[in-house]
Formats: structure tokens, C-alpha cells, sequence
């Protein structure tokens, strides 16, 4: 789910607590109005940096969610993981902030230029090269794999987990 989403999301959250005060402070064009991000210079590689960073994000969310795993479900955890594996996929399901806050996150401020090298392309447009718009762009491109891909992971080895703990006892 793309950051504009969970953004709105958040705010729409906040206009049904109080409904007399609105969340969003502007005043939001029409969906057919809503003009498209320029892509930098009009590249049309554009969309495909984007994509090879999303991808990039999303094996970083992999490698992060087997570290919590380890930690947290399986190997060097302690207490009844099970009841864990269930309250985290419940979480997960529910949106639950309390149990997503409690997932890896995504490293914002640590995402830079050496960063962006790494995980784009070679063809890709320099980093300087990028206006502050396509740079938001780009991180959220990279954050919204590596969220996607530490909820997904998490939740299939919690749910691995539920179906060992019941192939156990049955």
C-alpha cells in the first residue's frame, strides 16, 4: 500500500474519532484532477527505478522479518511463542498499531544517496540529479516494499508456526 494511502488512511481515521474537526488540512482536488508527479527530466525509466527500488526494499523487509523471527518465534525466543505467533497475526490482520510498531521499520532517515546507488539501477538518474518530489518518491518506493515484504513474511511464519504447533498436537 503505497505511504499517500497510509497517510489519507490515517487521517480519514482521525475524521471518524472527531468528525467536527477535519484531519486534512487542505482542501483535496478531485480525483480526475489530481495532476501526476513528474517523472525526473520526463525519463521513462522512471517508473522502472522505482520498481527496481520497491524490489530492493522488499528483500531488505525479507531479511529483517527473518530477524525478527529469530528473535521473537522461533530459535533464540523465549515464553510461549505460539501465543505470540497469534497475537502478532491477529495484529497484523486488525492493522493493529501496537503490534505493527513492533515490527521492523523502515530506516528513513538512513536512506541517502549511497543508499539509493546501491538499490537503483546503473542507468538510474543521480541522486542529485533528482528534485525533492521524485526523492520522496524514491524512498517511498523502497519503504513501501520493505514494509510490505516484513508484514507478509511475518505473518507467513507465523502462521507456519500455528500450523506446525497444531500438526504437533493433532
Amino acid at each position: 500500500m503505497s505511504s499517500r494511502y497510509r497517510r489519507d488512511g490515517v487521517l480519514l481515521a482521525a475524521d471518524w474519532i472527531d468528525p467536527a474537526t477535519p484531519a486534512w488540512p487542505y482542501t483535496r482536488p478531485e480525483r480526475s484532477q489530481e495532476p501526476t508527479p513528474p517523472t525526473p527530466a520526463g525519463d521513462h525509466r522512471w517508473p522502472r527505478v522505482l520498481e527496481a527500488l520497491r524490489r530492493a526494499g522488499e528483500q531488505d523487509g525479507e531479511q529483517a522479518a527473518a530477524w525478527w523471527a529469530q528473535y521473537t518465534v522461533v530459535g533464540r525466543s523465549r515464553g510461549d511463542v505460539t501465543a505470540v505467533a497469534r497475537e502478532v497475526l491477529a495484529g497484523i490482520d486488525a492493522g493493529d498499531p501496537a503490534v505493527l510498531d513492533g515490527l521492523p521499520a523502515f530506516d528513513v532517515a538512513g536512506y541517502d544517496a549511497d543508499r539509493y546507488r546501491g538499490q537503483a539501477p546503473d542507468d538510474a538518474p543521480d541522486w542529485d540529479d533528482l528534485s525533492d518530489a521524485d526523492r520522496a518518491s524514491a524512498i517511498d518506493a523502497a519503504r513501501d516494499g520493505f514494509t510490505t515484504a516484513v508484514q507478509d513474511n511475518v505473518a507467513a511464519r507465523c502462521a507456519a508456526l500455528l500450523d506446525d504447533d497444531i500438526d504437533t498436537i493433532g
